[in-house]
């Protein structure tokens, strides 16, 4: 009752044969080439990795000499700005002093000048009143005689 058709047999026949070919020629060529493609982007990822921890610790390594210039640039303005205020008070302070030396010399000079002043004309009032003296009395008197009583009455009257 079972009757087997041969064309049936052969069929399955060469359905086997040709899977177990394709299977040798085909498949283990296929799977050792996606193997080794495998193999090879897993060798780039890593490869991709290393040297993305790489340049992490490169860019970590920059951030902190970034970090460390700013703070030495913060520390070298703050020192210069305090050196700047130091000098700037210092030449504010001989500008201070070399202005109460010149009020000083001004001061001595006017005071000079003053003297010179009041002894020229001391001087001059003393011919006057030599000259107004001598044309009262009309005739002509000792001059140093004159002079003196003249320079001792101005004596007197700056002590008065």
């Amino acid at each position: 009752m079972l009757n087997l058709d041969w064309n049936i047999v052969w069929t399955f026949v060469n359905i086997i044969v040709l899977y177990l070919l394709l299977k040798l020629f085909l498949f283990k060529p296929l799977n050792r080439m996606m193997e080794k493609r495998s193999a090879s982007i897993a060798a780039t990822i890593d490869e991709a990795n290393k040297k993305n921890d790489e340049a992490d610790a490169i860019k970590a390594e920059y951030q902190q000499a970034l970090q460390t210039a700013k703070d030495e640039s913060k520390e070298i303005l703050k020192q210069a700005r305090e050196t700047a205020a130091a000098q700037s008070e210092g030449i504010l302070e001989d500008a201070r002093q070399q202005a109460a030396s010149l009020l000083e010399n001004a001061h001595k000079t006017i005071a000079l000048e003053q003297e010179k002043a009041l002894r020229n004309s001391s001087a001059e009032i003393a011919e006057l009143a030599m000259l107004a003296a001598s044309k009262v009395i009309e005739e002509k008197t000792d001059t140093d005689v004159d002079r003196k009583l003249v320079e001792s009455f101005l004596a007197d009257t700056k002590r008065a």
